[in-house]
């Protein structure tokens, strides 16, 4: 598990359940468990104090280490780690500092890559877990209702040709090691430099040496989610200048054609932010200059019923496999629960849409422009936000906003197509106020919304979590 300036004792928390987890499986002595820190020198010594009171109570030997110098960020840090003691272990689970994996699943994991030798990484497909904000709530909800539909077309259609998402996965050591050595990118940073998006890239690297990737469902994985939609924001800046830097990669030798897709389909995650805010402006201004639109009504119509087939399929899909089983059905709230819930989340999603668009669009302009992301650790704690706090990052939405309602008299059916658009802008800070607070999420669960299976039942304080089948 790397860390770097992480709340340590919820790190240790997680990972004196996980090793207790692996202990009743009765197969403790098979594996160790290391702390790989990044942290500041400051952070050390409550580090190393934590370190000492757990290690002596776990079946499973616990190992620290803090790096004085921080060469490649954490894929430097693995690396350093697997040239050090990777000979010693035939596999590794790669975690993050908010990760927490059932014991049944990490042991089936290794099983299964001890059957398979083909296979060098399985990847799980984390829920979320621990929200107590508004947003995070609704995020921990999504992901545990559509995340099943959607997992298990990327699991049909990538094959053994999987991604690799950094943490919840187990690796052969030996098929990393000898095929996902990561060259620096020519050229300065943003572009060049450390590769910072390195998760799917070592995919790649694996099935080009002939290694099978998987994903797998099961759901004994977890991780946390950003409280706000300004820390999603700060973890998607890093996540835009990594995978804008997966272009250059396109044409590497070698690549699996569908590790080349999953390339692009990261960088396209953000480039198509600015595509289309492009779109909606193009339609402004011919609507302003009066341009008739060479497009049919009938086609028109024809784009928008897959658009929103698009949109919408997935989660009607998702609701019909909620209410197809009686005991999922409940642990989603019921019937009323889940439609309460769904009727929530949709208008949600459509007024934040913009706002992480124009987010994103705005940060590929700075990358662009040569600014880099810095390695700031990731904040996963609520805090209550005011709108002093939140301004300054949204002056340029409200801007926007306020261009889009003054286009109104001057061409009022396209001002009313992009109404949503227009008013997730305008009302962007009081959003995020109001998705940041952890009344709200309190407020949304008392009244039946966001209810997920098992939720007054803390994960990290179950005796044993079920058996899965892997």
């Amino acid at each position: 598990m790397p860390v770097h300036n992480e709340d340590i004792d919820a790190v240790f928390e997680r990972i004196a359940w996980m090793a207790r987890a692996i202990a009743a499986g009765g197969v403790a002595d098979r594996f160790d468990i290391f702390i790989l820190s990044d942290s500041g020198e400051a952070a050390e010594a409550a580090e190393v104090a934590a370190w000492e009171r757990l290690a002596p109570t776990l079946d499973c030997a616990l190992y620290y280490r803090r790096r004085t110098v921080n060469v490649g960020r954490k894929p430097g840090n693995v690396a350093e780690w697997i040239r050090r003691f990777g000979g010693g272990y035939r596999y590794m689970l790669m975690l993050d500092a908010d990760s927490l994996m059932g014991g049944n699943t990490i042991i089936g994991m290794a099983q299964v890559l001890e059957r398979r030798p083909a296979v060098a990484l399985l990847q799980t497909v984390p829920a979320v877990i621990n929200g107590v904000t508004f947003f995070q709530r609704w995020m921990q909800f999504a992901s545990r209702l559509y995340g099943p539909i959607s997992t298990a077309g990327l699991v049909w259609w990538s094959g053994s040709e999987a991604t690799f998402w950094g943490h919840n996965a187990m690796i052969r050591i030996e098929a990393f090691a000898s095929s996902c050595g990561l060259p620096d990118l020519p050229g300065r940073a943003p572009f060049g430099g450390v590769i910072m998006s390195h998760d799917m890239v070592e995919a790649a690297l694996l099935r080009r040496r002939g290694w099978r990737v998987h994903m797998l469902m099961t759901e004994e994985t977890f991780e946390e989610y950003p409280p706000t939609l300004i820390d999603a924001a700060v973890r998607d800046r890093r996540w835009a200048q990594g995978n804008i830097q997966h272009l250059s990669l396109l044409t590497s030798s070698g690549f699996h054609w569908i590790s080349r897709l999953q390339l692009l389909m990261g960088a396209s995650a953000f480039i198509t932010s600015p595509v289309w805010l492009l779109m909606i402006a193009t339609s402004v201004v011919q609507a302003l200059i009066g341009e008739r639109n060479i497009v049919e009504a009938q086609t028109s119509l024809q784009v928008l019923f897959v658009t929103l087939l698009l949109l919408f399929g997935p989660k009607l899909l998702s609701v019909i496999w909620a209410f197809s089983n009686a005991e999922r059905r409940a642990g989603f709230g019921g019937r009323r629960g889940i439609v309460r819930s769904v009727l929530v989340d949709v208008p949600f999603s459509m007024l934040s849409a913009p706002v992480i668009a124009l987010t994103q669009t705005m940060d590929l302009a700075g990358i662009l422009m040569g600014r880099k992301s810095g390695w700031a650790p990731q904040n996963r704690d609520a805090h209550e936000l005011s709108l002093a706090d939140v301004m300054p990052r949204y002056r340029w939405h409200v801007g926007v906003g306020v261009a889009l309602l003054l286009v109104t008299p001057f061409a009022p059916v396209t001002a009313a197509w992009l109404a949503p658009v227009t008013l997730g802008l305008l009302l962007s800070p009081f959003l995020t106020i109001l998705t940041a607070s952890e009344k709200a999420g309190r407020w949304a669960l008392s009244h039946g919304m966001f209810v997920e299976p098992g939720e007054h039942v803390s994960v990290l304080s179950r005796p044993s979590l079920p058996a899965t089948q892997v």
